[in-house]
């Protein structure tokens, strides 16, 4: 199975999960705020959990991978299929992440953030604001990385 295929199946699994929550994800904009707010619960459930409940680093990797999938597939969808997943390693990572020649964008390391870190690290802020980098209507030099601050607006650092 290649990465385009792992990460729809993900993106599935992603869906099938939202059910439990009484959320239909359709693959729309609208939808990433309501994986904003399954996110959320995840990211108080492993903030208030006891230590020996914690999930492992791997199990919360496998999270991000599943919602980031769910995320990056959207975004695939609303820019078209010369968007595609990759697996190349980009500034030392090698997570999957949506490229299309120098643009791209990484929604699991995104989501594994927002898990880890709550809030701060909102994916619909995230989606927003990579949507207009990768549409071209966002500016960056090259050589910067486009990231979000807590209160929500954009910054950018030279990597």
């Amino acid at each position: 199975m290649g990465i385009q295929d792992q990460m729809r199946s993900f993106a599935g699994t992603a869906a099938k999960y939202a059910e439990s929550f009484n959320v239909e994800l359709d693959y729309s904009k609208g939808s990433i705020s309501e994986v904003e707010k399954i996110l959320d619960y995840y990211s108080q459930d492993l903030k208030n959990c006891n230590p020996e409940e914690k999930p492992t680093e791997k199990q919360i990797w496998s999270m991000a991978t599943i919602w980031g999938a769910y995320i990056g597939e959207v975004m695939r969808q609303e820019l078209g299929l010369d968007y595609q997943w990759t697996n190349e390693e980009a500034f030392g990572n090698r997570t999957p992440h949506i490229r299309k020649a120098k643009m791209g964008t990484f929604p699991i390391d995104k989501v594994y953030k927002r898990l880890v870190n709550g809030v701060e690290d909102n994916t619909v802020t995230y989606f927003d604001i990579s949507m207009e980098q990768l549409k071209g209507k966002c500016e960056l030099p090259s050589g910067h990385v486009l990231y979000i601050k807590g209160d929500g607006s954009k910054g950018h650092t030279i990597k």
